[in-house]
This record gives structure tokens, C-alpha cells and sequence, in this order.
């Protein structure tokens, strides 16, 4: 399909300009940030998972209901 997403360089470097303190809190955002994906990509993987565990089970008990 299309080419990957390519991150342009920033028009300014203000990342270049913040304090100690505020470095600190960036990074800690990053990582939670990070972190969020992380677990949503597992909340996505279990809710499929259990949906199609749901979807077997309802098959089998209608195959059972019906002989």
C-alpha cells in the first residue's frame, strides 16, 4: 500500500531549550506514553482473544442444543 510514516525534522529545536526539570518530565511522559501502547496492544490481544473463546462456545453449546 502506502510508504511508511516519516517523521520530519522539527522546524525548531525547542527540545534543545527546556530545563533540567522539564527534560525530566518529557521523559517520564515519553515512557507513560510508551507504556499506554504497550498496554493497549495487550488489552486488544486479550479482548480477541476472549471474543473468539465467547464465539467457540456459543458454537458449541448451539451444536450441543441441536443434537
Amino acid at each position: 500500500m502506502g510508504e511508511a510514516f516519516e517523521k520530519r525534522p522539527p522546524k525548531h529545536p525547542w527540545r534543545d531549550y527546556l530545563t533540567a526539570e522539564e527534560r525530566d518530565v518529557l521523559k517520564a511522559a515519553d515512557a507513560a506514553r510508551d507504556e499506554w501502547a504497550r498496554l493497549n496492544a495487550a488489552r486488544a490481544t486479550i479482548t480477541n482473544r476472549a471474543i473468539q473463546r465467547a464465539k467457540y462456545a456459543a458454537e458449541k453449546e448451539r451444536k450441543a442444543a441441536n443434537g
